[in-house]
C-alpha cells in the first residue's frame, strides 16, 4: 500500500488536475470483486432502517447522535455528550422526520410507525415554548431552555414532514409560530440580527451561538437563516402562507451577498461560517426558490458557484471536506456526505432549470461517492464486531444498528483508522434526501414528451428503462405511450458511437438541448441505445494528498492509494 502521508504543503481541499490519460472505446469491465452499487431504491430502504433504529431503549428511547468505533473494533451508539442536547434532539430528530418521510412519500419506503412515534414524540418536545422555535434543556444551566440557531434549518423541515406526511395540524400551527418570531429577529436586510434577537426571543441562546456565528451585530448568513430558504420554501409549497416566501426570498438574497463572491467562490469564514456543509445547504436552498421563482438572475449566481466555488473543496468523485482550512474545528482532515447530497440537490435543479450539462455532476457525485460511501453489512463486518457483553443499549447490535448509514469519510476510505465516528443521523438524512431527489429527477414527463435525465434503472406509467450502466453502455426503452422520448447523452459519450434500434433496425433520432429526441414512440415500442464506454486513468490531489484514479465513464472505479479500513467498493 502507498504511503498516506501528506505529499504536498496544505492546500484547499479542491481537486489540482494533474494528469489524465484516456482509453476512449476500452470496453473492458470494472472489477468484479469491488462491486458497483446502483440500486438507488435498496440505498435509501437501507438508508431509512439506519435512521429509524437509532433510539435509546434504556433512556425513554432517546435518539442517540452517532455510532463511535473504537480502537478494539467494538462500536457505540453515543448521544451528544459534548455539547449536552444541543443537537440530537432539535437538529437530528427534524431531519430525520423529513429524510423518512421523503423517503416514504418518494420512492415507497414505509414510514416505521414506532420510529414516527418517538421522532414526532421529541420534535413535540423541543417545540414547548413560546417561542415556537426547535430548543433543548439544559442541564448544566439547571435545565434552562436553550437555542442553537444552527439547528432552525432542521427543526422547520420536520414540522413540514409531519404536515405533510401525517396533515399534522399542531406541526402547521407550530410552524406559523416559528415564522412569527424567525420574522421578529430578521432585519430589513434579510439577516438575524443579535440586537433584535435579544429584544425579541424569550429562549435564551447560548453563548457559543453567538459567539460563533456573530459578525458585525448580526449571525453568519449561511450557517443560520440562509440554511432555512430550503425548508421555508417547502412550507410554502405546502400552505402558501406568504410568510414563508418572503422570508425565503430575503434569506436568499442576503446569503447570497454575504457567503458567496461575486465571481462564485465561498466566502472567506469569517463571512460565511466556514462550514462547508451549511454553506452548500444553503445554495441548495437558494437554488431551489431561483427556480421556483423563475429568477433567471439569482439561477446564474447559483450556476456560477456551484461551477466556482464547489471544485474548490470537493474532489471529482464528489469528496468533500467538512471545514475551510482556517476554521477551528478543521482539526482532523474529513468529508462530510451530508454536503455531497446538497451539490447533487443543486446539480439536479440547474439541470432542470439551467443546462441539462449539471445533471452528469449530479450523477457522477451520485454514482461515485453517495452510492459506494454507505456502510452495508458487509462493509461493517470488515472493520467492526459486535460486543459480546453489552454493557447497556448504547452498546447493543451496534453493527446490525449502523446498517444503511453515512458519516465523515476521507477521500479513499469511510473511516480513519482508531477512534472514529463511524456515522451521524444528520448526515445520514442528509445522503437520504439527496438520494430521494435523485430518484425523483431520473425521469420527468409533461403532456409532450418523456425525458430520460439520469440513466438508472426506472419504470413509471409512461416507460420502462432497464440500464447496464457503467460496465456497459447499454440502455433498453420499453414505452407505454405516444409521448416523444429524450434522452440525455452524457458529454463523456462519444456520439459517433450511439445507435439505437428497434427490433435490430436502426431508428432514426434528432438533437435536442443535449437530449437524443425519438419522436415515433408508441404503445408497446422498445429500442436499445448502445455506445463505448471510455475509461481514463487521472492523477488528482484532494486535501493535500495525491490521488491515483480510474474511471468507466463516469464512474470512479479505483483510488490509489486505498484506504486501510473501510476503502470505498470500487
Amino acid at each position: 500500500m502507498l504511503d498516506r502521508q501528506r505529499m504536498l504543503p496544505y492546500v484547499l481541499s479542491g481537486a489540482l488536475l494533474v494528469t489524465s490519460v484516456c482509453f476512449a472505446n476500452e470496453r473492458k469491465a470494472a472489477d468484479p470483486e469491488r462491486p458497483i452499487r446502483t440500486d438507488l431504491r435498496e440505498a435509501v430502504a437501507l438508508g431509512v432502517s439506519g435512521l429509524t433504529n437509532s433510539f435509546d431503549r434504556d433512556n425513554n428511547d432517546e435518539p442517540y447522535w452517532d455510532a463511535y468505533h473504537r480502537k478494539d473494533g467494538t462500536g457505540q451508539l453515543r448521544h451528544d455528550f459534548d455539547h449536552v442536547g444541543k443537537v440530537t434532539v432539535p437538529h437530528a430528530v427534524g431531519r430525520c422526520l423529513w429524510a423518512t418521510m421523503l423517503a416514504e412519500e418518494t420512492v415507497g419506503v414505509p414510514f416505521p410507525p414506532e420510529a414516527l412515534e418517538i421522532l414526532t414524540r421529541y420534535c413535540r418536545t423541543c417545540y414547548d415554548n413560546k417561542d415556537h422555535l426547535n430548543s433543548y434543556l439544559d442541564p448544566r444551566r439547571g435545565n434552562e431552555r436553550n437555542l442553537e440557531f444552527h439547528s432552525m434549518r432542521e427543526g422547520l423541515f420536520g414540522l413540514v414532514a409531519l404536515m405533510r406526511g401525517r396533515n399534522s395540524q399542531w406541526a402547521r400551527e407550530t410552524a406559523d409560530g416559528m415564522l412569527l418570531t424567525i420574522e421578529k429577529i430578521t432585519s430589513p436586510e434579510g439577516h438575524f440580527s443579535v440586537e433584535l434577537i435579544a429584544r425579541n426571543m424569550e429562549i435564551v441562546p447560548t453563548y457559543e451561538s453567538i459567539l460563533d456565528l456573530r459578525t458585525n451585530g448580526r449571525l453568519v448568513d449561511a450557517t443560520t437563516n440562509g440554511r432555512l430558504v430550503d425548508p421555508l420554501l417547502e412550507y410554502y409549497k405546502f400552505t402558501k402562507n406568504p410568510l414563508a416566501l418572503k422570508l425565503a426570498g430575503m434569506y436568499a438574497r442576503a446569503t447570497l451577498e454575504s457567503s458567496y463572491t461575486p465571481e462564485g467562490k465561498f466566502g472567506p469564514r469569517k463571512a460565511s461560517g466556514g462550514h462547508i456543509h451549511s454553506i452548500t445547504s444553503s445554495l441548495a436552498g437558494i437554488t431551489s426558490y431561483a427556480a421556483f421563482t423563475n429568477n433567471h438572475e439569482m439561477l446564474e449566481k447559483c450556476r456560477r458557484i456551484v461551477d466556482k466555488g464547489v471544485p474548490e473543496y470537493f474532489s471529482s468523485w464528489g469528496w468533500g471536506d467538512e471545514f475551510m482550512p482556517d476554521d477551528p474545528y478543521n482539526v482532523q482532515s474529513r468529508g462530510e456526505v451530508n454536503q455531497t447530497g446538497d451539490v447533487i440537490r443543486t446539480a439536479l435543479l440547474l439541470g432542470q432549470y439551467v443546462s441539462a450539462k449539471y445533471y452528469e455532476l449530479a450523477e457522477r457525485y451520485t454514482r461515485s461517492m453517495l452510492l459506494p460511501a454507505q456502510l452495508r453489512e458487509e462493509n461493517l463486518k470488515e472493520f467492526l464486531r459486535e460486543n459480546i457483553h453489552p454493557r447497556g443499549d448504547f452498546e447493543r447490535d451496534v453493527l446490525k444498528r449502523t446498517i444503511g448509514t453515512y458519516g465523515f469519510p476521507l477521500p479513499n476510505d469511510r473511516l480513519r483508522e482508531g477512534d472514529w465516528a463511524i456515522s451521524t443521523l444528520d448526515i445520514t438524512s442528509g445522503a437520504v434526501h439527496a438520494l430521494c431527489e435523485v430518484w425523483r429527477h431520473r425521469v420527468t414527463s409533461d403532456q409532450q414528451s418523456i425525458k430520460v435525465n439520469l440513466p438508472f434503472d426506472y419504470e413509471g406509467s409512461d416507460l420502462k428503462v432497464v440500464s447496464q450502466l457503467p460496465k456497459e453502455g447499454r440502455l433498453e426503452f420499453s414505452a407505454l405511450t405516444s409521448k416523444n422520448l429524450l434522452v440525455r447523452i452524457p458529454g463523456w459519450v462519444d456520439r459517433k458511437t450511439l445507435k439505437l434500434s428497434v427490433k435490430g433496425r436502426p431508428q432514426l433520432f434528432s438533437w435536442s438541448n443535449g437530449y437524443m429526441k425519438v419522436t415515433d414512440v408508441h404503445p408497446g415500442w422498445k429500442a436499445t441505445l448502445t455506445f463505448a464506454v471510455p475509461h481514463k486513468q487521472e492523477t488528482e490531489i484532494v486535501d493535500g494528498i495525491k490521488y491515483q484514479t480510474k474511471w468507466v465513464g463516469n464512474q470512479i472505479i479505483e483510488i490509489l492509494p486505498r484506504g486501510r479500513v473501510s476503502p470505498l467498493p470500487f
